[in-house]
């Protein structure tokens, strides 16, 4: 009988461990897309992608040439249920004079929020009982100045850097 019952409680602490480090898990964010304009031309226009990765190149631009979808970027909070974020994703300026601009357009979602995103506004979602926020953006690309061609180069927005997010206290 008494080891019966050492075996259940065994069983029982052990559970409690497993249960309370999921509930006390520092929440943390996940890619799962990264931002794919697809390609373009290097010279000045602005394209725009909506939630569905749709490349379009806006009124008097040429700049967007693929036939293909880009990728939308879709990041991942995982965190506690029931928990409320901060959640703020920026638009990028122009840097050391490379003309490219870019302005998120997109939406932050659980199972109880559904928020536009405000570029550089800060939102608050909750985590829900799933646990977990979803950011997805497409958004605008503007190229205002024309880049000498090279087969190779490539311009990458940080999306990182542009993403912030912080449990509300």
């Amino acid at each position: 009988m008494k080891i019966a019952t050492r075996y259940q409680l065994f069983i029982l602490l052990l559970l409690f461990g497993l249960v309370s480090k999921q509930v006390l898990a520092a929440p943390y964010v996940i890619t799962m897309s990264e931002l794919d304009f697809s390609d373009f031309l290097p010279i000045t226009g602005n394209c725009e992608m909506d939630l569905t990765g749709d490349v379009t190149d806006l009124p008097g631009s040429q700049m967007c040439i693929s036939p293909e979808s880009g990728t939308v970027a879709h990041y991942r909070i995982i965190a506690p249920k029931n928990t409320n974020f901060n959640i703020r994703i920026n638009s990028r300026p122009a840097e050391n004079s490379d003309g490219l601009t870019f302005t998120p357009v997109g939406k932050i979602t659980s199972e109880v929020d559904d928020i536009d995103i405000v570029p550089g506004q800060t939102h608050v979602a909750n985590s829900g009982l799933l646990g977990r926020i979803d950011i997805q953006f497409g958004g605008q690309v503007i190229l205002s100045n024309a880049f000498a061609f090279r087969a190779d180069q490539f311009h990458e927005i940080e999306m990182e850097a542009l993403l912030t997010w912080s449990e509300v206290p």
